[in-house]
């Protein structure tokens, strides 16, 4: 296996040297401009988790390449709902919509009251529950901008306007 160096040690998957196995690409999950970068430069992929706002996926991806070479993949993690009823593909995503606002609040990149209170009130025994306090209080404004959730047409158009960003 091809070696690689950090901070001054050296490590190989020594079983996949001669093995004719080609290389496993690697992809990283990441919210920060440091981790995106680091992510870029040493990954065969970036899978930004900073929701679902276009502003914040053409940020991520702009980072990413910006620090990574041509032909570098980049995705995005979205939390997804499909049902003709809002409110209950809003309360389908609402856990994993706080998991993401807290990685992000977390990580510098929220800046909203929504997610600031996400990171204070977490509590790690209800994660990703959207019956946990904190993933209760998010209001619908929020939900919608880090979900794509709803009937299906309207899903399908924010899928297609987050691609449109940039993303792999």
């Amino acid at each position: 296996g091809e070696e690689v160096q950090l901070n001054g040690t050296t490590s190989a998957i020594r079983w996949l040297t001669g093995s004719g196995l080609p290389k496993v690409p690697v992809h990283v999950a990441a919210t920060g401009p440091r981790m995106i970068q680091a992510a870029a430069r040493h990954a065969e992929g970036v899978d930004l988790t900073v929701g679902a706002e276009t502003e914040r996926i053409r940020w991520g991806t702009a980072t990413a390449r910006d620090a990574g070479p041509a032909g570098l993949a980049v995705g995005e993690y979205v939390n997804v709902a499909v049902d003709p009823d809002l409110d209950r593909a809003r309360q389908l995503v609402r856990g994993s919509a706080a998991t993401f606002a807290r990685f992000s609040a977390k990580a510098g990149q929220a800046d909203s009251q929504d997610a600031d209170r996400v990171v204070r009130e977490y509590q790690r025994d209800q994660h990703g529950q959207a019956s946990a306090t904190f993933a209760k209080q998010l209001d619908n404004d929020f939900i919608d901008r880090f979900a794509a959730c709803g009937p299906p047409a309207v899903v399908r158009h924010r899928l297609t306007e987050l691609r449109a960003c940039g993303l792999d």
